[in-house]
């Protein structure tokens, strides 16, 4: 029981409900995510290693399956297609705690989508728990691809802005810095056009507030085999919003971020605040 209380705050990432704001009055957005429109939420960054190990920790220690926990473990084997220290990220980027916010890779499609049921699964238990959650239930998924075009296109014209941002480059201190975690073809980087996968709140987040859209790893949409955002090992050039990128298995550059769509409202607390809406009319008058 202690180890299953445990993992529940641990789930903290995935849920509407923390210890500050779960009583709360007020409609809320699920941790860790930004809203798109009307009852739609986005994951701000990529899933991360921590992330999945508590998904299979779940797995092993509350649902004692040992099956589904093996067959649920990424293939750290994709690392082998790299040419730099790959022996180290095969051993260590998945466990060890130095990459624990670092993007989960090496999964399938079949595999996210397993853990999106999950997160749902999860989050609605313990909002069936809590009286005064604002909402009722939830569902987890991958975004669509028109889903993760409008997150990454941070509000601007993407035919004008094709990465979602103003610029590729900014200036700090007298120097150049890349916007975006891929590859530039600046003369002073073609002596080490090889780059590597950054933690997943790293690079300047867009104007919706959501980090790595562009670069770091390609994410996986809800349209099977198709992912977006080219990743740390690509060209800026074929990073850009509307490109599509085809895989058809696990990759060392392909991640995934969970959108989140509210299904019911919490009606107490709805009835409570249209209340409080006609109080406020009431006492214009």
């Amino acid at each position: 029981m202690k180890r299953l209380l445990l993992l529940i705050t641990m789930m903290a990432l995935f849920s509407f409900i923390s210890e500050n704001n779960y009583v709360s009055d007020k409609i809320l957005a699920p941790p860790g995510t930004v809203q798109l429109k009307d009852s739609l939420y986005i994951d701000k960054c990529e899933i991360s290693n921590t992330a999945w190990r508590e998904y299979l920790s779940y797995i092993l220690i509350v649902e004692k399956d040992e099956d589904r926990y093996q067959s649920m473990l990424p293939d750290t084997t994709v690392w082998k297609t790299q040419l730099f220290n790959n022996s180290v990220f095969i051993d260590f980027y998945f466990r060890h705690r130095d990459y624990n916010n670092y993007p989960v890779v090496g999964v399938s499609y079949e595999q996210a989508q397993a853990f999106c049921e999950w997160r749902t699964d999860r989050v609605n238990e313990l909002l069936e728990r809590t009286p005064k959650a604002p909402y009722r239930k939830v569902i987890y998924r991958l975004p669509t691809k028109k889903e993760w075009e409008l997150a990454a296109s941070g509000n601007l014209d993407v035919e004008k802005y094709p990465y979602g941002y103003e610029s590729t480059e900014f200036k700090s201190h007298g120097k150049m810095y890349n916007t975006f975690n891929c590859l530039y073809l600046r003369i002073d980087s073609t002596a080490n056009l090889r780059s590597s996968v950054f933690p997943v709140l790293s690079s300047e987040p867009n104007k919706y507030g959501l980090y790595n859209m562009i670069g770091n790893v390609s994410e996986m949409v809800a349209e099977k085999g198709i992912s977006k955002g080219g990743h740390f090992n690509l060209f800026i050039e074929d990073c850009k919003i509307k490109n599509d990128r085809i895989y058809n298995y696990p990759e060392c550059w392909l991640g995934f971020r969970c959108v989140c769509e509210i299904v019911d409202n919490n009606p107490a607390l709805e009835k409570k605040s249209n209340k409080k809406q006609k109080g406020k009319s009431k006492s214009k008058e």
